[in-house]
């Protein structure tokens, strides 16, 4: 199996800042090339663009965004996956003006079993994808790899075929049973929610920590770094990450080599300072905020 290779911007921004930065550049047919720091291949071609949040229901796409991301896919001949988040149901209605956007045969990664079943039902000409937020593993980032590596198991599998799925996505090897695999890195989250600590910050004491409190998008200039001499963490919005550490990085290089990934999609949005482009799989910022307990 041949690996195919792809980027999650957090925006245009994010996106343009690679290119600026060297750290992607066109490649001479389709796709663009990606640096990567040993044991990876030293270069890949990335053929697909993810754009969408796939956790804060706030961080839905606008129209604009929509447009950015086409306008990507066309100078560089990428393929789209829009990764969409868990949502309340009235949320659905600003999904399914986001979902009327697509073209025929596009892919949708869901994290919300809510989501799945709309594809399924009103949205069958869309290809869906299961995120990493609905491949469930029990994850303590103290632990080299976490605790257990998610794996599908026979219910999920009759669950997925019922519903169409083909890809089921991790941010860790997996067990992915009769489907293929994609690894997000290199960062696995840890724990998400509706409440943003960083949103949280700019606003009067009474409306912090509220469901109904405003979203100003802080999340795409600020990220939280949480530091003991031991580990680290990594907040972005409502949503806690834990980068990889050396040896999560030679499995994931290893079951590239073997085969065993059918995608390998790098989270540009949360390696925000790129210190696993430049060959360090950990980030070594200084701690900022709350001590990590």
């Amino acid at each position: 199996m041949t690996t195919e290779w792809a980027v999650h911007a957090a925006d245009a921004a994010d996106l343009q800042d690679l290119l600026d930065g060297g750290l992607l550049a066109p490649a001479a047919d389709r796709g663009v090339a990606l640096g990567l720091p040993a044991p990876l291949p030293r270069s890949v071609v990335v053929t697909r663009l993810y754009w969408g949040d796939a956790f804060c229901h706030l961080l839905l796409p606008t129209r604009a965004e929509r447009r950015q991301a086409e306008d990507s896919a066309r100078r560089f001949g990428l393929d789209l996956t829009l990764a969409t988040p868990p949502l309340a149901e009235p949320e659905l209605a600003a999904l399914r003006e986001v979902l009327s956007w697509l073209a025929p045969g596009e892919e949708v990664e869901v994290n919300d079993w809510g989501v799945l079943r709309l594809l399924a039902r009103d949205y069958a000409h869309l290809r869906p994808v299961l995120g990493r937020g609905l491949l469930k593993a029990l994850k303590d980032p103290r632990r080299e790899g976490g605790d257990r590596q998610p794996a599908v198991s026979d219910f999920l599998t009759s669950l997925l075929r019922r519903f169409g799925v083909g890809l089921v996505t991790a941010d860790s090897l997996a067990d992915p049973g009769p489907f293929g695999l994609a690894v997000a890195f290199p960062f696995q989250f840890v724990s998400s929610g509706r409440v943003c600590l960083i949103g949280s910050t700019s606003l009067e004491t009474p409306q912090r920590f509220s469901l109904a409190a405003p979203c100003r998008r802080e999340c795409r200039e600020f990220m939280l770094d949480l530091r003991t001499p031991e580990w680290a963490l990594v907040q972005k919005g409502n949503t806690v990450f834990a980068p990889w550490r050396g040896a999560q990085l030679e499995a994931f290089a290893a079951a590239v080599t073997a085969g065993r990934i059918s995608r390998a999609i790098y989270a540009a949005g949360v390696d925000r300072d790129r210190a696993f482009l430049r060959g360090s799989a950990a980030r070594q910022p200084e701690m900022i905020g709350l001590p990590v307990l």
